[in-house]
């Protein structure tokens, strides 16, 4: 059986010394760049923008941690983010005891390749 790359990344995560930040807040800024370069008689204007999100701890009011995303990585996030929060309204109208349940949902953008 092959291990798949969400595997593969909570293991990391199990074993890495990093440890949950409590965050209460997010602030999220977009960052555009854009520059004009000439191809052929015609002016081409090429774009590419950022998502950066600023987690912060209301109680001591000092940012706990800052990622900066591209944009096909905030449209997973969208995504994933979203059918989770589906997830977790049916759980709480539910008048069942929750069920086991996967810790890591993915989105079909583990099958994409990295491109950096």
């Amino acid at each position: 059986m092959a291990v798949t790359p969400v595997e593969i990344a909570k293991h990391n995560l199990e074993k890495s010394r990093e440890k949950p930040v409590y965050a209460d807040e997010v602030m999220v800024a977009v960052q555009f760049k854009a520059s004009k370069r000439k191809v052929g008689k015609k002016e081409k204007v090429e774009k590419e923008a950022h998502v950066n999100m600023f987690f912060m701890d209301m109680f001591s009011k000092r940012p706990v941690g800052r990622i900066v995303l591209s944009r096909f990585t905030a449209q997973a996030l969208w995504k994933v983010l979203g059918d989770n929060l589906s997830s977790i309204d049916r759980e709480m109208a539910s008048e069942k005891l929750p069920e086991n349940r996967p810790a890591v949902r993915k989105t079909g953008a583990e099958q994409d390749r990295y491109i950096g």
